[in-house]
């Protein structure tokens, strides 16, 4: 129970940090197209609550998920239709779940369109920025060590270093 009340400060303090940093930009127009990558985690709330606070008015907010390309890592093995089945059941789902994390996410009014892909997290991260012509993109952050890193990366090192545009990471706790 307290532990709940801890969580609920803190989102409250770092709510009203983001509304007091648009007060004190008024002047700042905000940015029209800003991607939000999604994995359903805090890191990921985060993300989302910072892109809406840096979004003008009229702004499009995009929150992609990306699933693991089921045909891609099977299909040697399967040749059944049944494999291809699946990743349309899982990109649904996938769709589901990300659509109704939006709407319950979505704390300004804006166009908020979701979008599935299934593949590597940071090329379809990069495809879809490209695509829907975006000015930022928006990751959350895991607590990775840097050795982890180092042997595997991570999604928003490769998008970082890919990126034609703006990359912010917003970590899952402050640190």
């Amino acid at each position: 129970m307290p532990e709940e009340n801890g969580n609920e400060q803190k989102k409250k303090r770092f709510m009203d940090r983001l509304r007091s940093r648009k007060q004190k930009e008024p002047g700042m127009k905000g940015f029209e197209r800003i991607l939000v990558g999604v994995d359903f985690s805090l890191a990921s709330r985060r993300a989302i609550l910072l892109a809406q606070s840096l979004l003008c008015p009229e702004g499009f907010l995009y929150a992609i998920h990306v699933t693991p390309d089921i045909v891609d890592h099977t299909e040697m093995y399967f040749k059944e239709p049944g494999v291809k089945n699946l990743q349309q059941r899982v990109m649904q789902e996938a769709m589901s779940k990300l659509i109704e994390w939006a709407k319950r996410n979505k704390k300004v009014a804006c166009k908020l369109e979701c979008v599935v892909a299934a593949g590597d997290p940071a090329v379809e991260i990069i495809k879809a920025a490209k695509t829907k012509g975006v000015q930022l993109i928006v990751l959350g952050v895991h607590g990775q060590k840097r050795s982890d890193l180092e042997i595997m990366g991570s999604t928003v090192d490769k998008v970082i270093r890919v990126s034609d545009c703006p990359v912010i990471s917003v970590p899952t706790e402050r640190v």
